[in-house]
């Protein structure tokens, strides 16, 4: 029986300074829970890329994958990192829905443009 996915949802969270193993399980953890309740996900470490191709690179192929989304899931710490930034960016600039992983995340009122209207849902995985 094959699963029929309601939304695609892309999943944002800082990989820099972070063990690339910790990385992979949390991520992995986080798309188990997001099929569970019905998404197709995309994570960006399974873009195709070795790990050790550069940030540039994976960026390019990270964008691709978010683009094809109607959702972005922002792991916590996800102001910390300048490629998560540019995701949200450019998901609320292409009127996606954006869900954060805390429920203490801060909303930047910079990210809130006439562009699109910017859904928050806030949950926690932990």
């Amino acid at each position: 029986m094959k699963i029929e996915f309601m939304k695609k949802i892309y999943i944002s969270g800082p990989i820099s300074g972070y063990s690339y193993e910790e990385r992979q399980q949390y991520f992995a953890k986080v798309q188990e829970i997001l099929e569970l309740v019905g998404y197709e996900v995309k994570n960006p470490l399974d873009n195709g890329l070795p790990s050790d191709s550069t940030t540039h690179q994976h960026m390019r192929e990270d964008l691709k994958m978010l683009l094809e989304c109607d959702e972005i899931f922002m792991l916590q710490d996800w102001n910390r990192s300048a490629g998560c930034q540019t995701e949200l960016n450019v998901a609320v600039a292409a009127g996606m829905e954006v869900i954060f992983e805390n429920a203490n995340a801060s909303i930047p009122t910079s990210i809130i443009t006439p562009i699109g209207k910017l859904t928050v849902i806030q949950t926690n995985f932990k």
